[in-house]
């Protein structure tokens, strides 16, 4: 018999087969905690119907882009069709090709000529950048004065701007989602931690908590009808980067300052709020224009889920990352019967304080306290990072949402 290498993994010939890719993936799922396969049965679902309603829009609007185009050029193709006329019928070709030129000259017209009644190309004008595909063509007869026919008119339109429109459209509205997604998530996910740490480390009452986050709503609150009255004077796309950049500065702000004087924080906390205001406007604004009336409320549809989606992902990915560092970083003192209770999270760590003795009590609580902020200052930093990486793509894509 043949010796087999012992590092080589596959199969022999005739011996059992791997199993299937969705027995690998059903056996994956089995191994996630409860926890995890409700999010993951909440979050694909949403994803799935909002990836699909993104494609509906986007059809909608290139269909609504080439309607205008074809309008366009039957616009065109009749003015031509009454400046040929009458040359048309005395077979004037110098004038019939400056009027073909002329029509070329009117926005995405690549083509225009001049036909006579048996069909000879009497005038041809076309555009030095034409495009080698056939764009969209549009022919209208040109009346006699007898009411007969003279001649024809054909207009063609260049459909590179409906080209663009279809590589811009899908990132224009996927962008916009991005912005609101990733704003709910910074925003909900810094709050979890948040009221968590003004209760459980400053030792404030929930009323307490409240007040202390007030600025916040306020800003969000002004914010958001001062941003849908500058976005009829600003470009949306520069209002949702604008709004993004505040709001990644607003939370570094925080970042820096959590743990210092009373008015820094407000001051940061009211400017984050603002930034996630605006955010929020600038994005519904962007998505509803984007939708045409009988898809309005599918559009609106899509950014309430966009909305929760981001709410759901920021509370699971934050509290991941604040439960991750804290029970990586805490510091369990020395003989302590319940250590795996303590790194369980800062409450349990607090229950577990409460039954030792008061000096191993205090040091629990200060080294739990003290584990709990470093996750804090890593969830802050994260979402700050997403609001900041966020403004980055939405700036290098402004050129293609505005188009």
């Amino acid at each position: 018999m043949a010796a087999v290498h012992p590092l080589n993994t596959e199969p022999a010939p005739g011996g059992p087969h791997p199993p299937p890719w969705h027995w690998r993936v059903l056996h994956c799922l089995t191994r996630l905690s409860l926890a995890q396969q409700l999010i993951l049965l909440a979050v694909l679902p949403a994803t799935v119907a909002t990836l699909a309603a993104i494609a509906v829009l986007t059809r909608q609007h290139l269909d609504n882009v080439m309607e205008l185009m074809r309008a366009n050029a039957q616009t065109v193709a009749l003015q031509v069709a009454t400046v040929a006329q009458g040359p048309l019928v005395q077979m004037d070709r110098r004038a019939l090709l400056r009027i073909a030129q002329s029509g070329t000259y009117q926005p995405h017209v690549q083509q225009v000529q001049i036909w006579s009644d048996d069909g000879e190309i009497v005038a041809n004008s076309e555009t030095a950048d034409r495009s080698r595909t056939e764009g969209l063509q549009v022919v209208v007869p040109v009346p006699a004065d007898d009411g007969r026919r003279a001649g024809q008119v054909m207009v063609e339109i260049s459909l590179d701007a409906v080209e663009r429109a279809r590589r811009s459209v899908g990132i224009n509205v996927s962008l916009v989602l991005a912005a609101a997604l990733f704003a709910a998530a910074a925003l909900l996910g810094m709050e979890l931690v948040f009221s968590q740490r003004l209760q459980l480390v400053m030792g404030m009452s929930p009323l307490e908590a409240a007040l202390f986050i007030l600025p916040l709503s306020l800003a969000a609150f002004i914010a958001g009808p001062l941003a849908g009255w500058l976005l009829g004077r600003v470009n949306s796309s520069t209002m949702l980067f604008v709004s993004l950049l505040v709001s990644g500065l607003g939370m570094t702000g925080y970042l820096l300052s959590y743990d210092a004087a009373l008015l820094p924080q407000m001051v940061s906390l009211c400017v984050l709020g603002a930034g996630i205001g605006a955010t929020m406007t600038a994005a519904s604004s962007t998505i509803m224009q984007s939708a045409t009336p009988e898809r309005a409320g599918m559009a609106a549809s899509i950014e309430e889920v966009s909305y929760e989606l981001g709410g759901a992902l920021g509370v699971t990915l934050m509290g991941s990352i604040l439960s991750g560092v804290y029970a990586h970083t805490l510091a369990v003192p020395a003989g302590l019967p319940q250590s795996d209770m303590a790194r369980d999270s800062l409450d349990q760590a607090l229950i577990v304080a409460d039954g030792l003795s008061s000096d191993l009590g205090m040091a629990l609580t200060r080294l739990a306290k003290t584990a709990f902020d470093t996750g804090y200052a890593a969830v802050i930093a994260t979402a700050a990072a997403m609001l900041l990486v966020t403004a980055g793509f939405v700036l290098l894509n402004r050129r293609r949402m505005a188009a």
